[in-house]
C-alpha cells in the first residue's frame, strides 16, 4: 500500500511502465484519496485519481526517476508515455495484462517531479 507493485522503463526511454500486479483471485483495491477539491475521494486501483496519490506516496521511485536524467527529462516534456497496466494470471498460469486508460493530464507529473 501506497508503493507501485512493479515499475520499469523501456531501453530507449519512450515509456515508463506501472503495474498492479494481483493474483488469481484477488480484487483491485481502493483507497481514499485526496480529490482536486482538497477533500478525500475513494479511488480504485487503474483510476487516474489512485495513480496520481500512489505516485507521491512512492518516494523510491520518485527518486529513481530524478537519479535518471534522461527518464525524468522525457517525463517533464511529455516525449516519455506513462503506462499503467493490470498484470492477473488466472488460476493456470495464464498472465492476462490489461492497459488502464489514464488522462497523463490529471497525473499532474511536473508537481510530482518538481515537488514543493
Amino acid at each position: 500500500r501506497g508503493s507501485v507493485d512493479q515499475a520499469f522503463k523501456t531501453p530507449d526511454n519512450s515509456e515508463l511502465v506501472i503495474q498492479e500486479v494481483k493474483g488469481p483471485s484477488a480484487q483491485l483495491g481502493t483507497a481514499k484519496v485526496p480529490g482536486p477539491d482538497g477533500g478525500t475521494v475513494a479511488a480504485t486501483q487503474g483510476s487516474d485519481a489512485y495513480l496520481r496519490w500512489v505516485l507521491r506516496m512512492d518516494t523510491q521511485l520518485r527518486d529513481k526517476v530524478l537519479a535518471d536524467s534522461a527518464l525524468l527529462h522525457g517525463l517533464l516534456e511529455g516525449t516519455t508515455k506513462l503506462r499503467y497496466r493490470l498484470v492477473q494470471p488466472n488460476e493456470a498460469g495464464y498472465v492476462r495484462v490489461a492497459e488502464f486508460i489514464i488522462d497523463q493530464s490529471k497525473l499532474d507529473l511536473r508537481g510530482w517531479l518538481e515537488g514543493p
